[in-house]
């Protein structure tokens, strides 16, 4: 049977008002949601910190107590958080209703630049972490380098991209073989100085093929060890072929 017209506004009528009374309850739950203290921020997490304090995170991110869990963007206290120099990865979850967790992971001090009398501290992909009046004993000194003008957080390696030094950087091998150096002294173009933590000074020559020397001493390095040979020197600025100068004292 054909509906009569009568029917058809009833039934748009009926629709009106369902898809009416939907908003209405959408609306109250939202505004319960937001006004309600069930989504309060009560309970901050943080894990995987060790150089920087739960308080500076805490102060950065903006995060406070009785912030509204609904309104709490991820992404913008990811982003504060990312502006402290040390924080190299940052991930914030949610744990309903009342808590916030933040994992961070932090950057690892790689070497140390004389600056002044203090010591300016980057970490393998060159970025600057800090200022220290101490010099750190488990890293590297790289002396007789002027220290560029720099912010915290900035990369050496973006203003100082022609240095030789541009090649310790970002690979994971060349860290494993600076591990063994105790210091990096530029002397000059012509030449560069290494002394390695057993005491055996190298005279690595110019900043040139930076990567590929680096390797070749590595395999230098591992071949004193292995056969016990007793070295002062390791020369590979004379010459084509490195020259390890023993130590019969």
């Amino acid at each position: 049977m054909k509906e009569t017209r009568v029917e058809k506004k009833r039934k748009r009528r009926r629709l009106y008002f369902k898809v009416l009374l939907s908003l209405l309850i959408l609306t109250g739950l939202i505004f319960f949601s937001l006004k309600s203290s069930f989504f309060q921020l009560t309970d901050i997490q943080v894990i995987g910190n060790e150089k920087i304090s739960k308080e500076q995170i805490l102060q950065i991110s903006k995060l406070i107590p009785g912030n509204n869990m609904l309104l709490i963007s991820k992404s913008q206290v990811e982003k504060n958080i990312k502006g402290l120099p040390y924080a190299k990865d940052v991930e914030v979850k949610r744990k309903w209703p009342k808590s916030i967790e933040i994992s961070i992971q932090e950057r690892t001090p790689y070497l140390q630049f004389e600056n002044g009398y203090s010591y300016a501290i980057v970490d393998g992909e060159g970025i600057y972490l800090e200022n220290s009046i101490r010099s750190l004993i488990e890293i590297p000194m790289v002396k007789s380098v002027q220290w560029p003008s720099i912010r915290y957080g900035d990369s050496l390696i973006e203003v100082d991209e022609k240095s030789g030094l541009f090649d310790f950087f970002n690979d994971e091998e060349i860290y494993e073989i600076t591990n063994k150096f105790k210091e990096i002294v530029y002397e000059s173009e012509e030449n560069t100085k290494i002394n390695l933590i057993n005491g055996v000074l190298v005279e690595f020559g110019p900043l040139i093929n930076v990567k590929y020397k680096l390797r070749m001493l590595n395999e230098i390095i591992v071949d004193i060890e292995k056969k016990n040979i007793p070295t002062r020197m390791i020369i590979m600025n004379k010459g084509e072929h490195p020259i390890v100068v023993r130590d019969d004292r």
